[in-house]
């Protein structure tokens, strides 16, 4: 564990490269209008280490080094709770003129964000230094109780059950305006709330449905209520808990990992015991959403006993009439309605791809169908990291919890956006449903979603040296297909992956794939594959051998489905192996060349009399080959060969 945390640090620069570092924050922020724009400088230095200077003199980091955006908003975090303390009970809660909070009527001095940035960035040591250097980067002495009289609050919340909650249709406008509303919720509430309230310092993290602050003692509970009331007053029916715990900064700063435990069993509790309204409703006339005004008013009401059920869920009761495209107008509950109007509005990730990759989306999504390839296949690409759960219990001190949920988001998303950019270029079309943290919930044509799937894993491990690895499924079927049902099986070879990468004790990524040929059920406890789940290197030589095969022109398509048709109508290996022999014969070996070097690239794997002939041993008690069962090779060399784009 240390060594991936080793990881969670940002790479050390020359001293000379972090003085002209730090000389040109100061310069950008003297010139700053405000405590928002002082944190979009800092955050242009979210990967650069921090080096704290004594009497002139460099410290060694000891125990880790921290970013500068985050050694920074901490520093002014300590100032700003000292601040509100010693304005007595309640006051006027200022960053730099930006926000205002009257609390118990009382009003005395604002707090100057910009003048305690520039205190941290001085070479004037002070006791908020001296603390974070002697618990974050060095070793403090055992008699060292600074700030044990400073009592704060710390209040943890999340956004739970988050696919439910968009995925209570396959209509993708839907999905991408209930994803629009949680990370909107999730992250520009919470800071604005923040910013109004105290200052968006106390906010340590928040993304991916999730919320960590550093409040003043006192303020949790309301903290709490505000934000589970905010959330739920704008997206209505997305499960959401805050809860929060009392101490002071020393004995959180000490034992931080044990008050996170605490934390998050009180939240947990918190989730068991809420209870929501079946069918919520309020007068919110509409949201900002970034530069985007969306608007919920104006859609007509249900007129009658409003008996009548919502046409998108399914599940509550109807109240509004709106325009859909297959119905002339349709009865829909507040929260699709909500959710169905911010998804008439462009995706909130194409923005985030222009900045990753420097290139425009050449088209919005308006039907899933658009995003099908020459097949009528798309594919949902589901993945995350592994073991995540096990690192986050293991953080050590908050500038880790800051770098690690940043890094992580910031990590994900480039390898997405760039390996999207890579397989596509110019043609790219995507759907991202959910993409944060470590999060990946995409839509893609299925014809590109093994390549992308690939880069994705490969740039994620690599990015985090191998110590962290992500895992993924993939389910590719055709665009009429509901969403719910793709991201299901795509769920369950997720968790396939994951098993695959625990017995194999892997130290890359792994990936499984499930083709839906039909509208009829598959069984997936039952379906077995000869390649998948496999390594992620695994899957790279199985990606590159299928290009070649398809070049081949002696290798014929129909000729892979005879070969595939055979066996399932056979069920003998026997019969099925001078089938074979006969079929090689007459058209090409190349068959066998390409079966043989598909089974040379998988790592687990037993060899038996007829791999030659494309059929795999299945994994059981029996001893003799003559009753064991098979699987066929020439299944996935076809759901590869459709999905593998190219001739």
């Amino acid at each position: 564990m240390n060594g991936f945390l080793s990881a969670l640090s940002p790479g050390h620069v020359h001293k000379n490269e972090f003085e002209k570092i730090i000389r040109n924050i100061c310069s950008e922020i003297e010139s700053s209008k405000d405590g928002k724009e002082i944190r979009n400088i800092l955050d242009k230095y979210g990967d650069k280490p921090f080096y704290f200077k004594k009497n002139g003199s460099y410290l060694e980091n000891k125990k880790c080094t921290p970013a500068i955006r985050d050694a920074a908003c901490f520093y002014v975090l300590i100032k700003y709770l000292n601040y509100y303390k010693s304005n007595n009970k309640k006051s006027e809660i200022n960053i730099n003129g930006s926000g205002n909070s009257f609390l118990n009527g009382t009003l005395n001095e604002k707090f100057d964000a910009q003048k305690h940035y520039m205190e941290f960035f001085s070479d004037k040591w002070d006791e908020v230094k001296e603390f974070i250097y002697s618990f974050i980067c060095g070793e403090p002495d055992k008699n060292f109780k600074l700030f044990d009289d400073l009592n704060i609050d710390i209040v943890s919340g999340s956004i739970y059950k988050i696919k439910k909650y968009f995925l209570e249709n396959s209509r993708i406008k839907d999905i991408r305006g209930g994803s629009a509303l949680i990370k909107y919720v999730n992250e520009n509430v919470t800071y604005d709330y923040m910013k109004e309230k105290f200052t968006e310092e106390c906010a340590i993290y928040c993304g991916g449905g999730n919320v960590l602050i550093i409040a003043p003692w006192g303020a949790g509970e309301e903290i709490c209520k505000d934000l589970e009331k905010e959330y739920t007053r704008i997206t209505l029916t997305a499960q959401n808990a805050f809860a929060y715990i009392q101490t002071n900064l020393y004995e959180f700063i000490k034992c931080y990992r044990e008050k996170m435990y605490e934390l998050n069993l009180k939240l947990d509790e918190r989730k068991k015991l809420k209870v929501y309204s079946i069918n919520p409703d309020n007068e919110l006339d509409s949201i900002k959403m970034g530069k985007e005004e969306i608007k919920f008013s104006g859609a007509g009401k249900v007129q009658g006993d409003g008996t009548a059920i919502c046409y998108l869920c399914g599940v509550r009761d109807g109240k509004y009439m709106i325009p859909i495209p297959e119905e002339e107008m349709a009865v829909v509950c507040p929260s699709c309605l909500r959710k169905h109007r911010a998804g008439e509005k462009k995706t909130i990730f194409y923005d985030e791809y222009k900045e990753f990759t420097g290139k425009s989306v050449k088209r919005n999504i308006n039907s899933i169908v658009e995003l099908e390839d020459e097949n009528g296949h798309i594919a949902v690409i589901y993945a995350d990291g592994n073991n995540m759960g096990n690192v986050v219990k293991n953080i050590e001190t908050p500038f880790q919890h800051m770098y690690f949920s940043r890094t992580l988001d910031i990590t994900t998303k480039k390898c997405v956006y760039e390996s999207i950019n890579e397989v596509m270029e110019d043609t790219a079309m995507f759907e991202a449903i959910a993409l944060g943290g470590d999060d990946i919930f995409i839509i893609v044509p299925g014809n590109k979603s093994l390549e992308i799937t690939n880069r994705i894993i490969d740039k994620f491990d690599k990015a985090f040296k191998n110590k962290m690895t992500m895992s993924a499924g993939i389910c590719i079927a055709k665009s009429n297909t509901p969403i719910r049902t793709m991201f299901e099986v795509a769920q369950y070879m997720l968790k396939s992956a994951k098993k695959y990468s625990r017995k194999s004790n892997s130290s890359e990524g792994t990936v499984d794939v499930q083709l839906i040929q039909s509208n009829m059920g598959i069984d997936l406890l039952n379906s077995e594959s000869s390649l998948f789940p496999a390594t992620n290197s695994e899957f790279s030589s199985y990606l590159k051998i299928i290009k070649s095969l398809k070049q081949d022109k002696k290798i014929k398509i129909s000729q892979l489905y005879k070969l595939s048709n055979a066996w399932h109508v056979m069920k003998n290996p026997m019969e099925f192996q001078l089938f074979y022999l006969y079929q090689a014969s007459r058209v090409s070996h190349k068959y066998t060349e390409y079966a043989s070097e598909l089974l040379k690239n998988r790592k687990i794997f037993e060899e038996n009399d007829y791999c030659y002939c494309g059929l795999i041993q299945k994994r059981t008690d029996s001893s003799s080959a003559e009753k064991a069962d098979y699987i066929s090779l020439w299944d996935d060399i076809i759901l590869l060969w459709d999905a593998v784009g190219g001739e």
